[in-house]
């Protein structure tokens, strides 16, 4: 798995680089949208001043990757039916 996001990545470029990730951070307590430290804050701080361990950070921070992963293989598939539907 190639990753995308790191717990090093401001959480503000994070969200705008993929907003449905905002869901994710909702759910683990975070409301980061409109925060003003998520434009100078990583990922690990975030979660870390929300109480995370390092452990949940690593999960946290796994989870949002495999999501994105996802995203790009049905971006993928996709394309892939479209170019055999085009022929």
């Amino acid at each position: 798995m190639v990753k995308e996001i790191t717990k090093d990545a401001l959480i503000d470029d994070a969200i705008k680089k993929n907003p449905k990730l905002a869901e994710d951070f909702f759910k683990m307590g975070m409301m980061c949208i409109g925060c003003p430290m998520s434009a100078s804050e990583t990922i690990e701080q975030g979660c870390q001043g929300h109480g995370m361990s390092d452990k949940q950070v690593d999960k946290f921070v796994d989870m949002l990757n495999k999501k994105l992963e996802k995203k790009s293989n049905k971006k993928v598939k996709k394309t892939l039916f479209k170019k055999r539907e085009k022929k």
